[in-house]
């Protein structure tokens, strides 16, 4: 999980959403932390509410393997929608 998280606080970055990549990162972790964003369907929604973030996002990200992301449901997740607001 810390990898896929890691990676979309990166994209995030990248793409003038925010604007400190490791700052996003703990947002989202501790938000995982406190319950799986993993809904079922092999889809998790990783949110964040950070000062880091410039305007609201919405991120899509997949990957072909999926992951074990203690989902609501018991599937892997391969499928992520990230969001994050200021």
């Amino acid at each position: 999980a810390y990898s896929v998280l890691k990676q979309l606080a990166t994209i995030a970055l990248q793409n003038g959403f925010i604007t400190d990549s490791h700052q996003f990162l703990q947002t989202l972790l501790l938000r995982e932390k406190m319950h799986s964003t993993g809904f079922g369907s092999g889809v998790a929604v990783p949110h964040g509410k950070s000062a880091c973030v410039k305007q609201p996002f919405v991120l899509f990200a997949r990957k072909a393997q999926a992951i074990d992301w203690k989902a609501s449901d018991g599937e892997d997740v391969n499928c992520w929608i990230c969001l994050g607001v200021p």
